[in-house]
């Protein structure tokens, strides 16, 4: 019996914790809250009303709900949501959509014994220990003898000697050794009576190739010859310090004396891009370096892609693993190596020096343009010195006519006739006299110039008019000009290429950011900004690394920005926040038709082995191999051959499409999707400051994209587009693996997914 409780209230008139309002199909006829399942197991709720549910199971007798068994023990094939699936609360509305739950019960009945095995955790590193508590109870009507458990530990765990105990206290090492069958012998179990028991193992090497699960059954002897279910308990091994995957380091270089070892004094070469044979690249550090992390040991190719070195560069072979090519180099990796591979550029031409100097990474600092700006009076000249060339009529020295200034207050220079009286006004009030610093006379030519000191003005147009006044206060002359100070802060422009950027990872584009007042008059004051990108990296020294994005200033009200774009097309956005204005723009990173590069590997192995049964631990399959050659792996017990195949191809073809390519014949499809990066697993400090990227994510063996122009077609893993401001309340936002096709036109877009 499967009952659908309203757990907030949002569907049932505020019953929080009632049954569920539910209807048919057409939304009209009620439907009940509770219903039986069908022969085949099924249970429907037609439709309900966006809220938060719990489903309430009573399960047939000899059955318990909710199932002790995580979801990773369950059968494959089974929609299984950790808490819908579990009796906890889970939520139905419009981004859910239907909800479909399949519920787990477990089979308590037994054979007049019950089983319960527990872990004290479910992640552990290898060298750790793990303890165990299995709880056994005799539910047959009568006295059981003879009670035995039966334990089988997996693969790489081993018990731990003198750990055991039965109902807390200590007991005899069990039979079996250090496993991994153990038998405990519990003796005899009246009716209703519980025994626990508790035993330690140590994790060893071999775990990683086991499935971490625990298996305990509890039999009993004749005349009363029972069984119980088999309980379970998996464990999540990682290896930690010891983890089977390995590491790639090294170095791109100029190899001036031609020894094929970066020596002192020979310059890394910035900006080169290295692929593997999955797609996955590295751009190379101010010093030429690299590193790849959490890779398979198991043999790479690695190739630096030719359109990202120095223009002429030629690479020479350093070592036998280059097969006679230099553009190339095999890696060898093994369980848990570090693994040096570097590449020479041949000679150390001043050209190719010249380009390695040009490639250092260098801040690019905004460049203020405003349309005329105002000096500071330090920046000013002489006043005397104007005198020489200045008339005895009234003017403006300084600021110029239509000046934008960036402050409020600021100097003022005027000249006129020595024989009267200058008298300055701002917006119609005249400027005290007391502002006045220096001034100078030139009575030869009958001229003269003064300076006023901190003249305030207004936000927004202000008028400076100059009057020349006689002896007797009548004005012989006047001349006005205009100038302009900023407002406050009050919205932010981008201006972005309208054609999209390249998507080769080399050359930045160049953006402008514009800051306007509300009249649009640029803000010129200096004023900090905080840049973000969704793809590629701002070309900019970040002024406090601690917060999230770019933190720089721009000064003069304009900056100009170099962003890096990414090397895979697709489309991007752009964000400036300065306090609480903010301004995005979208930018379109599109597909560069370069040469085609390819990076691939085929290899084969035949492994005779001869693993008897005194081994160590027992023998699985391939053995013989540092990973095993699986999907296409054949052979008896003692003979096994095995081949993989491995690229990856981006490139040109017919004329105007990009193709991106990627097959691994042995890739593992039980990773998850976007899981390039796994914090959780490697924290990657190698030395270096090495930009990770990957060209062909796909949780998959195969990924295939073709783009022209802004359109593309993808086969892999990707990102439904989620919300737009066309359509926001059928946004659906998940990340798949399938089909997916972009179409973009200039006034339309399409965009359909399959998986």
């Amino acid at each position: 019996t499967v009952r659908l409780i309203d757990v907030a209230g949002d569907g049932n008139d505020g019953n929080a914790g009632g049954p569920a309002r539910v209807f048919l199909a057409d939304g009209v006829t009620p439907a009940p809250a509770t219903v039986v399942t069908g022969a085949d197991g099924r249970y429907a709720f037609p439709l309900v009303a966006q809220s938060t549910y719990r489903l309430e199971v009573t399960a047939p007798a000899g059955f318990g709900f909710p199932s002790q068994l995580p979801p990773a023990l369950l059968p494959p094939g089974r929609v299984i949501q950790i808490a819908g699936s579990y009796g906890g609360n889970f939520p139905v509305n419009l981004a859910t959509g239907a909800v479909n739950i399949d519920i787990p019960i477990d089979d308590i009945s037994g054979d007049g014994l019950l089983a319960e095995k527990t872990a004290s955790r479910s992640v552990a590193e290898i060298a750790e220990f793990v303890d165990y508590t299995v709880r056994v109870k005799n539910v047959s009507g009568a006295a059981l003898y003879g009670v035995t458990l039966h334990d089988q530990l997996p693969r790489g765990f081993r018990y731990e000697r003198g750990s055991a105990r039965l109902n807390g206290a200590a007991i005899a090492d069990p039979s079996g050794g250090a496993g991994p069958a153990l038998d405990f012998p519990l003796g005899t179990l009246n009716d209703g009576a519980e025994v626990r028991v508790i035993y330690r193992v140590n994790i060893g090497p071999g775990a990683l190739q086991g499935d971490g699960v625990n298996r305990a059954q509890a039999v009993s002897a004749a005349p009363f010859a029972k069984s119980s279910n088999v309980a379970a308990a998996r464990v999540r091994v990682e290896g930690g310090v010891f983890d089977d995957r390995g590491f790639v380091l090294g170095k791109v270089f100029a190899d001036c004396n031609g020894n094929g070892v970066p020596d002192t004094g020979e310059p890394g070469i910035p900006g080169a891009r290295l692929y593997l044979e999955n797609g996955d690249f590295a751009v190379t550090d101010g010093a030429g370096r690299y590193n790849f992390y959490g890779l398979t040991p198991r043999t790479h190719v690695l190739k630096p892609d030719p359109a990202s070195l120095p223009q002429g560069a030629r690479l020479a072979a350093t070592r036998h693993r280059n097969a006679g090519d230099a553009g190339s180099l095999f890696v060898d990796l093994k369980t848990g190596e570090l693994h040096r591979a570097d590449f020479a550029v041949a000679g150390c031409a001043p050209e190719m020096l010249a380009a390695i100097r040009a490639r250092t990474p260098k801040d690019h600092p905004a460049r203020p343009k405003p349309a005329k700006p105002a000096s500071s009076p330090a920046a000013l000249p002489d006043l005397a010195g104007l005198l020489a060339t200045a008339e005895p009529v009234p003017g403006f020295l300084h600021p110029a006519d239509g000046a934008v200034i960036a402050t409020p207050q600021t100097t003022v220079r005027v000249k006129g006739a020595s024989g009267g009286r200058l008298v300055l006004s701002v917006n119609g009030a005249a400027v005290p006299e007391d502002r006045i610093g220096t001034q100078v006379r030139d009575e030869a030519r009958g001229v003269q110039a003064m300076e006023y000191l901190g003249v305030a003005l207004a936000p927004g147009d202000n008028v400076l008019e100059l009057a020349q006044q006689d002896d007797f206060g009548n004005r012989r002359g006047a001349v006005h000009i205009r100038v302009t100070v900023p407002g406050e802060l009050a919205r932010i422009e981008w201006e972005a290429p309208a054609q999209g950027v390249p998507a080769d990872g080399r050359g930045p584009a160049l953006l402008r950011l514009k800051l306007l007042d509300a009249r649009g008059v640029p803000v010129t004051v200096r004023t900090p900004v905080t840049l973000e990108a969704s793809a590629g990296r701002w070309q900019k020294a970040d002024l406090n690394p601690v917060d999230p994005g770019v933190q720089t200033f721009v000064s003069g009200g304009v900056a100009e920005l170099r962003l890096v774009p990414p090397a895979v097309p697709g489309a991007g956005t752009v964000r400036a926040s300065s306090g609480k204005t903010q301004a995005e723009a979208p930018i379109t990173f599109s597909p560069v038709l370069r040469d085609m590069l390819a990076v691939g590997v085929v290899e084969g192995a035949i492994n005779l082995r001869r693993l008897g049964a005194g081994a160590v631990e027992p023998a699985g399959p391939g053995d013989g191999f540092e990973r095993e050659i699986a999907h296409f792996a054949s052979g008896g017990a003692e003979r096994q051959a095995g081949a993989r195949a491995a690229l990856f191809l981006k490139g040109k073809v017919k004329g105007d499409y990009l193709l991106t390519l990627a097959y691994d014949s042995d890739k593992d499809t039980r990773e998850g999707l976007f899981r390039d990066i796994q914090p959780d697993r490697y924290y990657p400090v190698y030395g270096d400051d090495s930009v990770k990227g990957f060209d062909a994510r796909s949780s998959g063996r195969l990924f295939l994209r073709v783009d022209k122009g802004k359109s593309f077609l993808l086969y892999g893993d990707f990102a439904t587009p989620g919300a737009t401001p066309a359509r926001s309340l059928a946004a659906y936002k998940r990340s798949l693996t399938g089909l997916r096709h972009h179409l973009k036109q200039e006034n339309f877009s399409v965009n359909t997914f399959a998986s």
